[in-house]
C-alpha cells in the first residue's frame, strides 16, 4: 500500500525536511520517504518506521536490517511527534470551542440589541479581536456601546463595534506595557539620563502614536472616545498609530465646524448693536490683546471679546432685575463705594451685577465675598455692607487663636460694642478690643477671599 500524501507530509515535517542519514535538507536535496525496516523484511507504513531520506541515501540502501540505534531513534521521534500532534490537536479544539462560545455570546447580544444584518466575514473580525486578547464579554459590551449610540446607522453598526473593540484592545496593550515597564529594572544609562534631564523642559513625544495621544487628550473624555470609535468604524482594523491619526483628523474637522458656528453666532450678536459701537469695541479688543499678549488676536478671539464687552451691560441689567429692589440697591451701593464716586453708572451697574453673581455662586450659604478695604459685615438686605472699613475689631471665638482682627465700618462697630450684631450663625459677636485702621476710608483696589461675619 502506497504512503498517503498526508502521511508523507507529516513525516517530512516531523524530520524538519532533513535527510535522517546524511543531514541534507530541502531544497538543496530531493527528499523521499524511506522505510527504516524495509517492507521486504517485515517493515510497515507506520510513522515510527518511516523517515525522510534524500534520493541518494534512499537509492543506496538494500533490503538489509537497519542498525538498532537508528530504529530506536526514529521510534522515539515518532512517539514525541505523536504526542506533540495530540497536544496541538487539543489546542486547536479548545481554540475552536473558545471561538464558538465568543460567537454565541456576540450573536446573543447582537440580536438583543436590534439584530441588524451582519456583513460577510464578521466571524473573522471577531476572531481577530479575540486573538488580540479581548474577552468575549468585552466584545458583547462593544455591541451595547454601539447600540446606545443613536447616530450610528444599522449598516455601520458592526464597523462601529469593531472600532470600539480595537480601542479596548489598545487600552489592554497600554496596560500591558505599563505592567511590563514596572517589572523591568531600568538600565544604568536610563538612570543617568533621568538624572540629567532638565525638569524645566516639557517632555517631547517619542513616537507619532504618543504625540497623537497627547493631542487627543486635550479633548473631553467622551469626545476622544467618540472620534476614536468613529475612526475605527469607518476604516476598520488599522494600527493604533493610524487609528489615533484618523481620530485627530475627525476631531479637527469637527472643531473647525464648531468654530465656524460660533463665529456665526457671535456675528449675529454683534449685529444687534450700532455699527459704530461694534467697530469701536472690535478695535478695543484687538488693542487689548496686543497690549497683553504682544501680537494680534485671531478673528474668533476678537469677535468673542467684543461680544462679551458689548453684552456685559445688558446681562448685568437682566441679572439685577431678578433681585429684590432693596438688595439690588445695596449691591449697587457697594459697587459705587468701592469703585469711587467718579465712576460712570454703566460701570457701576456691571460691577454690582458681577459681584453679586459671584457671591451667590461662590458663597451660597449666605456668606459674602468681601471686597478689599470694605466692611466685613453683612448688609441690611442680603448684600455686603456698602461702606469702607474704618476699624479693626478683635472678637471672641472667631476661629483664630488669637484673633487677628476683623475690619468693620463705624456703624457696625457700634452694633458690635452694644452686643446687637448677630452673626450669620444666629449668635451674638463679642468684641474684646478694637483699633482704628490707618487707611480708613480709602477706595478698595482688589477683591480678597475674606468672608463676612
Amino acid at each position: 500500500m502506497a504512503i498517503s500524501k498526508r502521511l508523507r507530509y507529516e513525516i517530512l515535517r516531523r524530520d524538519n525536511h532533513t535527510c535522517r542519514y546524511c543531514g541534507a535538507t530541502a531544497p538543496n536535496a530531493e527528499l523521499t520517504i524511506d522505510h527504516v525496516t524495509p517492507k521486504a523484511l517485515g517493515g510497515d507504513d507506520k510513522p515510527e518506521n518511516l523517515v525522510a531520506a534524500c534520493v541518494d541515501c534512499n537509492g543506496g540502501k538494500t533490503s538489509t536490517s537497519p542498525d538498532a540505534p537508528l530504529v530506536a531513534d526514529v521510534a522515539d521521534d515518532a512517539v514525541r511527534w505523536a504526542g506533540a500532534m495530540a497536544i496541538a490537536a487539543q489546542e486547536v479544539m479548545e481554540d475552536s470551542q473558545k471561538r464558538d462560545r465568543a460567537h454565541q455570546i456576540f450573536l446573543r447580544t447582537w440580536k438583543d440589541r436590534g439584530d441588524p444584518e451582519l456583513p460577510d466575514g464578521w466571524r473573522g473580525s471577531i476572531d481577530s479581536l479575540l486573538a488580540s486578547g479581548l474577552p468575549a464579554e468585552q466584545i458583547a459590551e462593544c455591541v451595547d456601546i454601539a447600540a446606545d449610540r443613536g447616530n450610528v446607522a444599522p449598516h455601520n453598526r458592526f464597523k462601529y463595534v469593531c472600532g470600539v473593540g480595537w480601542r479596548k484592545v489598545e487600552k489592554l496593550r497600554e496596560r500591558a506595557e505599563q505592567i511590563a515597564s514596572a517589572q523591568k529594572a531600568p538600565t544604568q544609562d536610563e538612570q543617568d539620563e533621568d538624572e540629567d534631564e532638565d525638569e524645566g523642559i516639557p517632555s517631547v513625544p517619542t513616537s507619532v502614536l504618543e504625540a497623537a495621544k497627547e493631542l487627543l487628550d486635550v479633548l473631553h473624555d467622551n469626545e476622544r472616545e467618540i472620534y476614536l470609535s468613529e475612526a475605527g468604524a469607518e476604516y476598520g482594523d488599522v494600527s493604533d498609530t493610524a487609528l489615533h491619526y484618523l481620530a485627530i483628523d475627525k476631531a479637527m474637522d469637527a472643531l473647525t465646524h464648531q468654530r465656524w458656528k460660533l463665529e456665526m453666532a457671535l456675528r449675529d450678536i454683534l449685529a444687534l448693536y450700532p455699527d459704530d459701537e461694534v467697530d469701536r469695541q472690535l478695535e478695543a479688543s484687538r488693542q487689548k490683546h496686543l497690549d497683553l499678549i504682544g501680537d494680534l488676536p485671531s478673528y474668533a478671539d476678537t469677535l468673542s471679546q467684543a461680544a462679551l464687552e458689548l453684552t456685559r451691560h445688558d446681562r448685568a441689567t437682566a441679572y439685577l432685575s431678578r433681585i429684590p429692589e432693596a438688595e439690588r440697591g445695596e449691591w449697587e451701593a457697594v459697587a459705587r463705594t468701592y469703585l469711587g464716586a467718579e465712576t460712570n453708572d454703566r460701570e457701576v451697574l456691571v460691577f454690582a451685577a458681577e459681584h453679586a453673581e459671584n457671591n451667590k455662586r461662590i458663597e451660597p450659604d449666605g456668606q459674602v465675598y468681601v471686597l478689599h478695604g470694605m466692611c466685613m459685615a453683612r448688609g441690611d438686605h442680603g448684600a455686603s455692607c456698602p461702606f469702607h472699613a474704618e476699624h479693626l475689631a478683635f472678637v471672641d471665638a472667631c476661629g483664630e487663636d488669637p484673633c487677628t482682627g476683623h475690619e468693620f465700618c463705624g456703624r457696625h462697630l457700634e452694633l458690635l460694642l452694644a452686643g446687637e450684631y448677630i452673626s450669620r450663625h444666629g449668635g451674638a459677636v463679642n468684641v474684646h478690643d478694637f483699633t482704628d485702621l490707618p487707611d480708613a476710608g480709602r477706595a478698595g483696589v482688589a477683591e480678597t477671599n475674606t468672608k463676612g461675619e
